[in-house]
């Protein structure tokens, strides 16, 4: 039976396979990066990561953030099934998140073309942000 590898060997294989994957791709022009990210306190470390060791390869790279939002059904409290009430409250609950949505990829965009890279333009559904 074969020892299984140390995971040091298999992310420095994986990178190597990564690398290697877009060398190729680079001789022939074609990488297109795509990152998607969430809102956690980790996206601009993954922008900053991804801009030092990965963009540097992309003939095009690509933002990508899907904003939460999830309707109410019921909202506790008086009058706590008058559809007039949950269809403000729902109404008020999209905007934030879009709006949240939508800073969020705006901070993102700038901070990947301050560390010198060119996302493509910033869609926010139909809407160019930046």
């Amino acid at each position: 039976q074969l020892p299984r590898p140390l995971e040091e060997d298999v992310v420095r294989s994986k990178k190597a396979n990564i690398t290697e994957s877009m060398n190729e791709d680079k001789k022939r022009g074609k990488v297109h990066v795509a990152v998607a990210l969430d809102e956690s306190q980790y996206g601009a470390d993954i922008v900053r990561w991804s801009a030092a060791n990965i963009f540097p390869n992309a003939k095009k790279i690509t933002l990508i953030h899907s904003y939460g939002y999830a309707p109410l059904k019921m909202f506790p409290g008086a009058n706590s099934f008058r559809n007039e009430r949950m269809s403000g409250i729902n109404t008020l609950l999209k905007k934030e998140a879009v709006e949240k949505g939508e800073a969020f990829l705006k901070r993102m965009g700038s901070l990947t073309r301050s560390l010198g890279c060119i996302p493509c333009p910033l869609y926010f559904g139909n809407t160019i942000v930046a």
